[in-house]
């Protein structure tokens, strides 16, 4: 008597619930992310290429650009392995969702971890990049500078203190390394500027400061200056990672709705 062969039971396909979106309007979601993600790997790229000339400052940027770009895997894998979860019939719809909430929490954790590293090991690098360009003073010098930096800037409470602080920043002499220092601060107090002018114009000291770093023949100098006015590709970089991750958020949302009911 021939046997008669029973096959493996197989799970039968459920239509895709009413008023889910198409594979197609998902794919373009999708596009839209890597776009995102994209753009913040050029700003990281660009980030790494302006720092790894500086040193101590570059192995900071380093970490920060590791951590941003493990976190950048992380989202594009999220939005793949959501719509596999999303389809598995084999899965209880109750599962998919179970499954796909547990890839959201582990890959926003890892985003938001990423970021706070990335942007704490920025602002090492920038520290060390700036302290770099710019030379310390030296002490058979340090009277002098002080005596120009206090015959420049003179009165800070009127309103061209800035302009004479840039020209003397430009000089990049003694007194202008001088300015770049903490120094500059407390000059400043002790003149009664007010802390808003003193924010403003330490800020302006430091940024005249890396231009005229970036201007030398000093080509270390040259290069921590690069490395701390890149912390702005760091931060981008950061930034859209954050908005890839929305963006996955939502898209991840709609890909729910392709999970049928029950």
């Amino acid at each position: 008597m021939k046997e008669t062969r029973v096959s493996d039971p197989t799970p039968t396909p459920i239509p895709t619930p009413a008023g889910a979106p198409t594979p197609e309007a998902l794919d373009r979601e999708a596009g839209h992310i890597t776009t995102a993600l994209d753009t913040g790997a050029q700003a990281l790229g660009e980030y790494v290429g302006e720092t790894s000339e500086a040193d101590t400052a570059a192995d900071f940027a380093g970490d920060a650009a590791a951590a941003l770009d493990d976190a950048y895997d992380a989202v594009r894998s999220a939005v793949a392995k959501a719509r596999e979860i999303a389809a598995d019939i084999n899965i209880y719809p109750t599962g998919r969702h179970a499954q796909i909430n547990e890839l959201m929490q582990r890959t926003a954790a890892k985003v938001a971890e990423a970021v706070k590293t990335a942007t704490e090991a920025a602002e090492v690098a920038e520290t060390v990049a700036v302290a770099s360009a710019t030379p310390e003073v030296d002490r058979r010098d340090a009277l002098t500078a002080r005596h120009d930096l206090d015959l420049v800037l003179g009165n800070v409470n009127d309103g061209t203190v800035s302009a004479r602080l840039e020209a003397l920043m430009a000089t990049d002499s003694p007194a202008a390394h001088l300015a770049a220092s903490d120094y500059l601060r407390l000059y400043l107090i002790a003149k009664g500027a007010s802390p808003e002018r003193i924010e403003a114009l330490t800020l302006k000291a430091r940024h005249e400061a890396l231009k005229a770093a970036a201007a030398s023949t000093d080509r270390s100098r040259q290069a921590a200056a690069r490395a701390a006015m890149a912390t702005t590709n760091a931060r981008k970089a950061a930034a859209a990672l954050q908005s890839a991750l929305g963006m996955t958020r939502r898209h991840v949302d709609r890909v729910r709705k392709t999970i049928p009911a029950n």
